[in-house]
């Protein structure tokens, strides 16, 4: 029987925005509706701050450990897209907010924004998601 249950969320952005409160609610709330989880936070060792990410893998069946790479992507800052976009697996999701100023010679984050811009476009729809 295949596994339905088995992704990976992250959440990142600068020290402050919010990462480690949202990522751990997420967490606990996946851990109630009776899933498998194993999150961690990374986080840079400096008074003020810096970029850090909280993340979860989620699954039917125990999960001991971390996976590479990224199913969904709540970035808090456009410098968490700019860092993580490259850890985002094929078909993933990059949530973030369309306002983010997304100039960088990656061209895989220009293709997140364009494709958030035209889905975000759309009448049925307010958020933007690549």
């Amino acid at each position: 029987m295949p596994t339905v249950n088995d992704m990976t969320f992250q959440f990142a952005g600068a020290a402050g925005t919010g990462c480690d409160s949202q990522g751990s609610g997420w967490a606990r709330s996946l851990t109630r509706a009776s899933l498998w989880t194993f999150a961690y936070f990374d986080f840079e060792s400096r008074i003020r701050g810096g970029h850090i990410f909280y993340q979860i893998r989620v699954g039917e069946q125990p999960v001991e450990s971390h996976s590479l790479g990224i199913h969904v992507l709540l970035a808090f800052d456009a410098e968490a897209i700019r860092e993580r976009i490259d850890d985002v697996l094929p078909g993933g999701a990059v949530i973030f907010d369309e306002n983010y100023d997304l100039t960088t010679p990656s061209s895989k984050a220009a293709t997140c924004w364009s494709s958030a811009r035209r889905w975000s476009n759309s009448p049925t729809k307010s958020t933007a998601i690549a």
